[in-house]
């Protein structure tokens, strides 16, 4: 069992929303929170963009490609986006998560801006799992160039999740997120993590390669 602050700080939230963008003649729009958000992350489902193309601000500071903040986990409460003349009436899908890093919460002791959604997540979060779950998911590329695919299509939330793959397969995949996929996956390999929402594991698997993927984890 992890402590109480590896917990902590390896979780993320449930609490998130989606925001879609057409970019306009404006070249800029601004998104505030009513309480916090916590991370920035892109819906690409829902975007056509150039994410590198896109600067993004937070809370007044200096802008920076939207690409270099994905993913980061940090505190703030206004977006800033600006974009220049060839993003003009592409979209932009974000996923925003909301409320307080509980690590922040600890380091920097700002429990007094909690409100009780932020009590709630952490009490979900140090309860411990209540259920284990598997599933078993195959994917098969025959055409003449690498093929991506998520874990799961759907919202898959986790505690702790092993991932499996097959012994018998042949050829190795790899291991990522939308932007890249490098980690090797071979045949009799595990992968263990605790990143809540499965979904967001993406495979790249070769040409003429079958991957038979064996998923266990708690909720």
């Amino acid at each position: 069992m992890a402590s109480l602050l590896e917990r902590l700080e390896k979780g993320l939230f449930k609490k998130y929303e989606y925001v879609v963008l057409t970019l306009t003649e404006s070249k800029s729009t601004t998104l505030l929170a009513e309480d916090f958000y916590s991370f920035i992350d892109i819906d690409f489902n829902n975007t056509n963009a150039d994410i590198s193309k896109i600067n993004v601000s937070l809370d007044n500071m200096p802008p920076i490609p939207l690409n270099k903040v994905v993913g980061i986990v940090s505190l703030f409460k206004r977006i800033d986006l600006s974009w220049d003349n060839s993003q003009i009436g592409k979209r932009l899908g974000l996923i925003l998560g909301r409320g307080i890093y509980f690590r922040l919460i600890l380091s920097e002791d700002l429990i007094g801006l909690a409100k009780d959604s932020t009590v709630l997540g952490i009490r979900d979060l140090l309860t411990p799992p209540t259920s284990l779950r598997s599933a078993k998911v195959t994917y098969s590329n025959t055409g003449s160039t690498d093929m991506l695919r998520p874990l799961f299509y759907n919202d898959t939330f986790s505690k702790y999740a092993s991932i499996y793959r097959d012994k018998n397969d042949t050829g190795v995949i790899y291991v990522g997120d939308f932007n890249s996929q490098v980690f090797p996956l071979n045949p009799g390999d595990v992968i263990k993590t605790r990143l809540n929402n499965l979904k967001y594991i993406i495979l790249r698997i070769p040409p003429n390669t079958t991957a038979n993927i064996y998923v266990l984890y708690e909720v």
